[in-house]
Order: C-alpha cells, then sequence, then structure tokens
C-alpha cells in the first residue's frame, strides 16, 4: 500500500473512532450536557452563540434573544443585566423581557442578559453591542452583588477621575489552548465528559472565577455571606472602593446614553436575601444598595426604578423567587413586568 493511501486511511481510522466514540457517549450519557458558556475576549463571556435546549435559547452573539436587525421600524427598548434578566430557568416568552415584548406589541424588545455580568461587563456590552442598535431606552438591571462583582473581577480601574479598561487583565488573555478545549468541551460530549475526570471544567463559573478572572468574592468576609456584607452599616474597605468603582461605571454608561440619545432608565432588583431573614439583625441596612442607586440617580438625573419598596409591600416578597434557589420563579417576573410596565407609561417613555 502506498504511503499516501496509508496516511489517509490513518486518519480516516482515528476520525472514525473519535466520532464513534462521541455517539457511544451520547447514547450512555443520556442527560446530553455540555458547557452553555463560552469565551469572548472583549465580554470575557457570553452563552454559546445560537445555542437550542428545551427553554433554553441564545442568539448568533450569545444573548438571551433571538437575532434582530440593525434597523429599527419601531420604538426599541434594551434590557441589559445578568442572569435574573436573562432568566435561565424559563423560556424567553416568560421572563419579564419577553413578558414586557407582549405588553408593547408596538416596540422591539431587546434582552441582552448574560449569567454572572456585572456593571462592568454591562458597560462593556453597551459599547461593543447596544448602541449599534441604536435603541430608544435602555433598561439597566442592578441586582446588589454587581457591585462586589465589578469590583473584584478587576476589568476596570480609576485614575485621575478616568475610567481605564485594564487592558493586561489576564480575563482578556486567555490562552489559545484553553480557549481550544473549551470550545472542544462545548461541542463534544466525550470532551465534555474526559475533562470532568481530569478535574477541568471549561465553560462553568467555577472554572471561570478560578481560571479565567480574578474571582468575584471579596478577598475578606468577615465571617458573613457574600452578598449580606455588601448590606453592613459598618462598611468594609472593599465595599467602598465597590462603591466609587460602581459609581463611576454607572456615571459613563449614562455619558454614552446621552450622547446616543438613549434614555437610560436603572430598576434596583433586590435579592432574595433581603426577605428571608438571613440579614434580620441591626448589623444591616437593607435599604443600602438601593439609596447607593438613589443617590447616584439622582445626581445624573437617571430614570430610578426601586422594587425593593415595592417587593416588600407584598404579603410574601419570598413568594417570587424559586423556592431552592435565589432566582425570580414565574410570578416574580411577572411581577417585575407589569413594575417596569407601569413606570415606562407613568413616567411617559413609551
Amino acid at each position: 500500500m502506498k504511503l499516501k493511501n496509508r496516511v489517509f486511511l490513518g486518519i480516516f481510522t482515528i476520525l472514525f473512532a473519535l466520532l464513534l466514540l462521541e455517539l457511544s457517549t451520547r447514547i450512555i450519557f443520556l442527560e446530553y450536557s455540555r458547557p452553555v458558556i463560552q469565551y469572548d475576549n472583549v465580554l470575557v463571556w457570553t452563552y454559546v452563540h445560537n445555542l437550542r435546549l428545551d427553554t433554553f435559547t441564545t442568539n448568533s452573539f450569545g444573548f438571551r434573544d433571538s437575532n434582530h436587525k440593525l434597523e429599527k421600524s419601531s420604538k426599541r427598548i434594551v434590557f441589559v443585566g445578568d442572569s435574573y434578566t436573562a432568566g435561565v430557568s424559563f423560556p424567553r416568552q416568560m421572563i419579564f423581557p419577553g413578558i414586557i415584548q407582549d405588553k408593547f406589541e408596538d416596540s422591539e424588545i431587546l434582552n441582552f442578559g448574560v449569567s454572572a455580568y456585572a456593571t462592568d461587563q454591562e458597560y462593556l456590552v453597551l459599547k461593543n453591542h447596544v448602541i449599534r442598535y441604536n435603541p430608544d431606552i435602555m433598561i439597566l438591571v442592578v441586582a446588589p452583588n454587581d457591585l462586589r462583582e465589578s469590583y473584584v473581577k478587576r476589568l476596570f480601574y480609576i485614575k485621575d477621575n478616568q475610567l481605564i479598561l485594564d487592558k493586561n487583565n489576564k480575563a482578556f488573555y486567555l490562552s489559545k489552548i484553553d480557549q481550544f478545549l473549551w470550545n472542544l468541551a462545548i461541542k463534544s460530549q466525550a470532551v465534555y465528559m474526559l475533562q470532568l475526570r481530569l478535574g477541568k471544567n471549561y465553560g462553568s463559573f467555577e472554572y471561570i472565577f478560578n481560571e479565567v478572572t480574578n474571582g468575584v468574592f471579596f478577598k475578606d468576609n468577615k465571617g458573613y455571606n457574600a452578598d449580606a456584607i455588601l448590606f453592613l452599616k459598618n462598611e468594609t474597605y472593599e465595599m467602598r472602593e465597590s462603591v466609587k468603582l460602581f459609581t463611576k461605571l454607572i456615571e459613563e454608561i449614562n455619558k454614552i446614553c446621552i450622547k446616543k440619545n438613549i434614555k437610560l432608565v436603572i430598576v434596583n432588583l433586590p435579592i432574595k436575601m433581603q426577605f428571608d431573614n438571613t440579614m434580620n439583625n441591626n448589623n444591616f441596612d437593607q435599604k443600602k444598595i438601593a439609596n447607593i442607586l438613589k443617590k447616584i440617580t439622582n445626581k445624573n438625573k437617571i430614570y430610578y426604578l426601586d422594587l425593593y419598596p415595592l417587593f416588600k409591600e407584598s404579603e410574601d416578597p419570598t413568594s417570587y423567587y424559586i423556592s431552592d434557589e435565589f432566582h425570580l420563579n414565574e410570578n416574580g417576573h411577572k411581577f417585575v413586568s407589569e413594575e417596569i410596565y407601569k413606570f415606562l407609561i407613568k413616567n411617559k417613555l413609551i
């Protein structure tokens, strides 16, 4: 047999064996799973592009939405936020951006929510994606942990009162090998299972926070829960620095919106911990994040919807969250959509 034919046969055999391994793995492990997060050297991560799962789909840019034309034919509202906005537990039509689309049939709703995003990455989303769609309104949904995560990841810092992107941050320089292996884990069930056995977990947030970013937790929690520490009356040094960076990020987001003639609306979305007696002693101020946002929005003349008192007025605020975790449940998404809808109407934004 000629050398050329032997090489060809060898390559064919290897590819066939790999294909057989992949098919066998998918048959054996009926609960077919792979990472839903992929690396992005501008945004650090997005969802896997064009993902199609039972209740979870993404568009060609890795956001929790369908694809939209750049040219708009009606009023356009964009939502930017984290997993609360992405609504990872429900189909798109059952989360609050999707519900609001049904309320405003003559408007176009775009959802740029991605799990574990904070204000730093949301700023990058605005600069690199949102403004391309020329929206009329941008609704920035803020969860309390955004302050901590924006600070700890160190994507930005302040110098001479200027917001500076740290181009040397390791998050923007994931090695080509790690990127390749991450992509393989996304595409191949066999590779995904193998890397788990080897102690890797490409695409998981454990991997992202340990290997890609500088983490998402304060170094000194002083014995408190990672989110509870945000509400301490006696602020830690890291919390004070977080507020400074968070304030600057909001101010810069607002400047871009003003320049692009986008009306900015900031929504304070409270977390379950604020209602489940986790912080029921005098060490905590439940309104702390709401008041920080109120101060920033008043100073910069930004539309502000504080959902905390509206949740608090409910008979049981915890009933708006999934029972065994912290995200909004179906009723929570309906409640948030109704309050945002009423706010937009009341302020004649639409």
